[in-house]
């Protein structure tokens, strides 16, 4: 019955969409739509509904940059790991990282870029820092990232972490916003940790990075404020002109270990082309459950509406464990976009639902803006209820211990 209510919900809506088609979808999403004014939308790399978003951030510490991004600037701070996209609120932004060269000692660490040598598209992004020559490309999967700097100067190869870094709604937040944070050295090639920050949501994230060629050097800096509780480190590496730097990255809401698992399982090796395909396969897949024609530009709206769609909500469970779905602002989505997951996105809507229960078995309240399986309490009314009536009417149950409900 289920099955059946959406197929005859899509065949209503677009006139059936069950040929098989070549068509590359990704082709007709624009990434940067959203990215100016007060769109708050990040062009970022991502995978569909995925714990990571790793992009470019131009700008923090204001309301303009809930989602990192702004496409007017022109100066980059470099690439954190997880944004908001189209919120009003500000939080996430985890690790930030710049790969640079020349000197490793400079006044500000960011780089200038040009708008013709930056391109984005579902599950990639890439930018030439043209103050440093580097080539900064990046893509993910659904609990990590991967990098790919590829280092054009003759002089020695830098990479910034920032582990304060954060999204936050001034400058003194910026400083304050970290409770507590442990960065553990375990080589010259991983770094292993956690971040408790407080912003909009209180949470703690872990981490584990891993580079595919050792340091050399490392070198931490100095506090900029003293109500820091993060650092900053600067890494050398010895490569020659043109060699490659990769970066993985992989978080977990839960242990390092659960960070660990996750890189482990998501991407064993240093393959970033199979990494950044399996992405657009995923994207491809995603996109392709609505056909519809029209003009190039009317398909570019559609179709970029739609990538939108399946950027959150975020599944913040690791790898083996049962889905946990959080992001979710149901006071803008319960009216439109939890109906559509209903009709396109079949496979996860028992998920969505559960989690929601779940989070109220462990809080007493049904979600009203959840991030990151807590509570923000932004907005008004219980938009969680109509979501759950909606999916249960159209065949879709809740499990709980073992019975269906």
């Amino acid at each position: 019955m289920k099955t059946l209510m959406i197929y005859l919900g899509i065949l209503v809506l677009f006139g059936g969409c069950s040929q098989k088609t070549t068509t590359n979808y990704s082709d007709f999403v624009d990434p940067f739509v959203g990215a100016a004014d007060n769109g708050h939308c990040m062009p970022g790399a991502c995978f569909p509904f995925g714990l990571i978003q790793a992009g470019p951030e131009s700008g923090n510490c204001s309301w303009d940059y809930t989602a990192g991004y702004q496409y007017k600037d022109s100066i980059l701070n470099g690439f954190s790991q997880t944004r908001l996209s189209g919120t009003g609120c500000t939080d996430l932004g985890d690790l930030l990282i710049l790969p640079f060269s020349g000197n490793a000692e400079r006044e500000k660490y960011q780089s200038g870029y040009k708008k013709e040598n930056q391109v984005a598209y579902p599950g990639y992004y890439s930018v030439l820092l043209s103050d440093f020559d580097v080539k900064a490309e990046m893509t993910a999967t659904t609990h990590t990232a991967i990098h790919r700097y590829t280092y054009n100067f003759e002089n020695a190869a830098h990479l910034l972490i920032d582990f304060q870094s954060g999204m936050v709604g001034g400058l003194n937040s910026f400083y304050n916003h970290v409770i507590d944070a442990k960065q553990n050295f375990e080589s010259n090639t991983v770094i292993s940790g956690y971040t408790h920050a407080k912003v909009w949501i209180d949470r703690t994230y872990y981490y584990v990075i891993e580079f595919n060629k050792p340091y050399s050097v490392k070198k931490e800096l100095a506090l900029r404020n003293s109500s820091e509780k993060a650092h900053r480190f600067v890494f050398d590496f010895d490569l020659k002109k043109g060699e490659e730097l990769i970066v993985k990255v992989a978080l977990s809401s839960n242990s390092i270990e659960g960070a660990k698992k996750n890189l482990k399982a998501e991407i064993p090796d240093w393959n970033f082309n199979n990494v950044k395909e399996s992405a657009q396969k995923e994207w491809q897949k995603v996109l392709s459950r609505i056909q519809v024609d029209g003009t190039t530009e009317e398909k570019r709206i559609f179709y970029t509406s739609m990538y939108h769609l399946f950027i959150q909500p975020n599944n913040i469970a690791d790898v083996g464990e049962k889905p946990f779905y959080s992001t979710l602002s149901l006071w803008d989505t319960h009216r439109a976009a939890n109906p559509l997951y209903t009709l396109v996105a079949d496979d996860k809507v028992d998920d969505f639902v559960n989690s929601m229960i779940h989070q109220y078995d462990l809080q007493g309240l049904l979600p009203i803006w959840a991030l990151w399986g807590g509570e923000t309490y932004c907005m008004i009314g219980n938009h969680a209820v109509p979501v759950i009536v909606d999916a249960y009417l159209k065949g879709y149950r809740y499990k709980r211990l073992g019975r269906t409900v």
